[in-house]
């Protein structure tokens, strides 16, 4: 399949998608900023509620 007429739409098409992509990676790394407890730390609340 030639390509070479749509390569002025194929590149910058790919540099959105990837702009795209880093920025759900950035996003995704401040949502990641609290993380879920531990196992350790959910059992440790359960003995604790029992107490």
């Amino acid at each position: 399949m030639p390509i070479a007429g749509f390569k002025g739409e194929i590149l910058p098409l790919l540099r959105t998608m990837k702009a795209r992509k880093e920025m759900r990676d950035r996003q995704g790394g401040k949502s990641r900023k609290n993380p879920s407890s531990s196992k350790f730390e959910r059992e440790m609340k359960k003995l604790a509620r029992r107490c």
